[in-house]
């Protein structure tokens, strides 16, 4: 998925997820139903979109939107 796809589906559906872990340079996303790997790089720069929240820190970084 691209950073757009993702952050697209993020803002549609407030269940979806998205999952960074830095040190391991993996990240994945999860629409309430399955998680698929993303690029880390495509979640990096999802991360950074203001909407878009830090909801929880275990193993990495659960973000959410708004």
């Amino acid at each position: 998925m691209t950073a757009l796809e993702i952050l697209n589906a993020m803002k549609s559906d407030k269940n979806c997820i998205l999952w960074i872990n830095h040190e391991r340079r993996e990240a994945a996303y999860h629409d309430g139903q399955y998680a698929v790997p993303v690029a880390f790089n495509n979640a990096v720069l999802v991360r950074s979109d203001p909407a878009i929240q830090i909801i929880e820190k275990r193993d990495g970084e659960i973000l959410q939107a708004a």
